[in-house]
């Protein structure tokens, strides 16, 4: 009885369970996803709890709604009635043949109820580009034919079911094809393949930027037939399949190293570079540019010109504020290249962020030579070709080449930087590097081979580089910068293989040991040194010229070590004690040293060239011009007994090495109305 009645009491104690509130209908996609302007469709809503819908209305008086009717519909086999829906409304859907872009945007149906409402946004196009399927597509021989801008609404309508469509295009165009489906509630994983007039496949995508809807972009370079094929990723289809197919050509992507970083190259690494951080911000890499300085403000935000602090200052109409500081604002044209760089997502097409921006950089596109010269310019670079027939002299955005004999000028070399201050010649005799650039700007080496064809680049820094020097192998050469630095790097690679680093300042000399073990460096910061070339260690430093030096050579032993400096020195020293042996009065400065096989040569400005014998550091001759002349360079062939040099003043001239009788001089500045020229190459 007690069981009983504490029974009874607990269940006469129990609240009545309220009963559940009816769920709202659900709206996942329609089919087709759109109408076409000017016509009459029917379309298909796909959901939860649509069987009771009563009435679809439009938002816009631009688009008319025709209830039909609703009901249960089937879950498509391996899906899931919670992504497809388990019951349907038909409706019919016409749109007025004129709609504008801010109507077909904003198009809502809504679908009312007995428990309530639902609404879903319909992609529609404000103009008459949608067109509708038309099966069988299912191969290339049976495309459905499309036309550029045009918008298809299609259907994946069973397991392995594949649509082919055909259309025409022109070289040159950038297209991009997508195939959008998720993000309207279809069911479809779009996988999507562009395919050309022989049906070989150009490209194919799956899931684009971390979506699961496809897009391809391509350039396409030759005019005809392109087929584009769509089909489910996971080869699934049916009624919940419905996807929307445009093509259209659009403006190309931004390139970040073609377009973007030679913008922030010129313009900002000078002061957010290596070796200096304006507002502790650097952006000479990509990982850089994107982070925050001192500030704690990022860079650069992708899609947020308001978030990005040095997009900002570039434009900031207040001076204390705006970047460059105190220099010239950046060109329209070069904002605008930002300003869509930041809008279209930062994108990055170099292959590595971290690297600087001057290794991914396209080479720099110098302009031509000046046609004719209109006053001299200094000749800091001067070389004999292998055969002596030809003397090649640095000039302005050229190397120019001259008979050494009778002072003719044969032929202009371009695509050269804007200062020239070495031109080496490779071991092999094929080809020659110049080292150079463009002040505070550009630093450079380029290979060309001995007729005169750009063979290779190498972008070196944000200044200028002052000697080049390749590898008694010829497979290396090595750099000497403004940034107080020696680079090597392996010729046919291009990669940069070892950066020395111990100067406090310019480095202005390289030069190899015979065995190519070894390097020497002359520098501004008044030393000379020698390194290991395979480990970068520092051997020796060399102190006691007390002033820049600018010449460095191995003795043929490569124990020693010849080195020239502003203070009128040439200096004989054995690296490995870093101890003087011996030095001769240059009277003058000494420059770059050229090594001429037995003997080598210093340029200096006291009105002479000094030929020292290589292996005891004895004086053999001296070269002299018949008036005032600042030699800057000088090079030789030993084999023709020729000398020759480079002044200050723009002029050359030439001597015999055994009897040191001059040969020839001639101003070295190219003019058209040399007679004797039948064609200038100003490449």
């Amino acid at each position: 009885m007690l069981a009983s009645v504490v029974t009874n009491h607990a269940i006469a104690d129990d609240p009545p369970k309220p009963a559940e509130s009816p769920k709202p209908p659900e709206v996942f996609m329609c089919l087709p996803l759109g109408g076409v302007a000017g016509q009459t469709t029917k379309l298909k809503a796909r959901g939860l709890r649509l069987d009771g819908i009563t009435e679809v209305r439009s938002n816009l008086p631009a688009v008319m709604v025709k209830f039909l009717s609703q009901g249960k519909a089937a879950v498509p086999a391996n899906l899931n009635a919670n992504r497809t829906g388990d019951s349907q409304v038909e409706f019919e859907l016409t749109l007025a043949s004129e709609m504008t872009e801010q109507s077909a945007e904003n198009c809502e149906l809504t679908f009312v109820g007995p428990h309530g409402q639902a609404t879903y946004r319909l992609p529609l196009s404000p103009t008459n580009r949608i067109v509708l399927e038309a099966e069988p597509n299912p191969g290339f021989q049976q495309s459905q034919k499309i036309e550029l801008s045009q918008i298809v609404l299609g259907q994946i309508e069973k397991p392995f079911d594949v649509d082919v469509y055909s259309v025409e295009l022109n070289a040159g165009q950038f297209v991009r094809v997508t195939v959008a489906a998720q993000k309207h509630g279809s069911a479809m994983d779009p996988l999507v393949a562009l395919h050309d007039a022989s049906n070989l496949r150009l490209s194919i995508n799956d899931d684009y930027n971390s979506q699961r809807d496809a897009q391809i972009e391509a350039h396409i370079s030759k005019a005809g037939r392109y087929s584009i094929v769509v089909q489910d990723a996971n080869d699934l289809g049916g009624e919940a399949q419905p996807y929307r197919l445009s093509i259209e050509v659009v403006q190309p992507p931004l390139s970040f190293v073609g377009q973007v970083a030679p913008i922030l190259q010129e313009r900002c690494v000078a002061c957010h570079g290596p070796r200096k951080a304006e507002g502790g911000y650097r952006l000479d890499s990509y990982d850089r540019l994107v982070a925050a300085g001192a500030s704690g403000q990022l860079g650069f935000v992708a899609h947020s010109i308001d978030s990005s602090e040095s997009f900002q200052r570039l434009v900031s109409s207040d001076a204390r504020e705006r970047m460059p500081f105190q220099g010239e604002p950046l060109a329209a044209e070069q904002i605008a290249i930002l300003k869509r760089w930041v809008e279209e997502g930062l994108r990055f097409d170099g292959t590595n962020k971290n690297a600087s921006l001057l290794s991914q950089v396209p080479a720099t596109q110098h302009p031509s030579a000046p046609e004719s010269y209109s006053a001299s310019l200094p000749i800091t670079a001067i070389a004999y070709s292998p055969s002596s027939s030809e003397l090649l002299v640095g000039g302005y955005h050229e190397i120019s080449v001259w008979n050494p004999t009778d002072g003719r000028l044969l032929r202009r070399i371009g695509q050269v930087a804007e200062r020239t201050y070495k031109i080496a010649m490779h071991p092999s005799g094929a080809s020659f590097g110049i080292a150079g650039g463009n002040p505070g700007k550009l630093g450079e080496v380029r290979l060309f081979s001995i007729g005169g064809e750009l063979q290779k680049v190498f972008t070196i820094g944000s200044d200028v580089v002052t000697d080049v020097a390749f590898s008694p192998d010829g497979d290396r050469i090595a750099v000497a910068c403004t940034d107080a630095t020696v680079r090597i790097y392996e010729v046919a690679r291009g990669e940069l293989l070892r950066v020395v680093a111990s100067h406090l300042d310019w480095v202005l000399s390289v030069a190899w040991s015979a065995d190519g073990s070894k390097l020497a460096t002359a520098s501004r910061d008044k030393t000379a040194k020698v390194f290991d070339a395979h480990s970068g260690e520092l051997l020796a430093t060399y102190s006691r010229h007390d002033a820049q030096v600018r010449g460095v050579l191995f003795h043929p032993s490569g124990e020693k070590v010849y080195s020239s400096s502003v203070n009128q020195k040439l200096d004989l020293w054995k690296y490995a004690e870093a101890k003087h042996e011996r030095d001769h009065n240059l009277g003058g400065e000494g420059f770059q040293l050229f090594s001429g096989g037995s003997f080598f040569l210093v340029p200096s400005s006291g009105n002479r060239v000094h030929a020292i014998r290589a292996l005891d550091g004895d004086r053999i001759r001296e070269f002299q011009s018949t008036e005032p002349a600042r030699f800057l360079c000088a090079t030789a062939h030993e084999a023709s007994n020729l000398v020759a040099a480079g002044s200050q003043g723009g002029k050359v001239w030439v001597w015999e090495f055994s009897t040191g009788k001059k040969r020839n001089e001639f101003k070295a500045i190219p003019v058209y109305e040399v007679a004797s020229v039948d064609k200038l190459d100003v490449r």
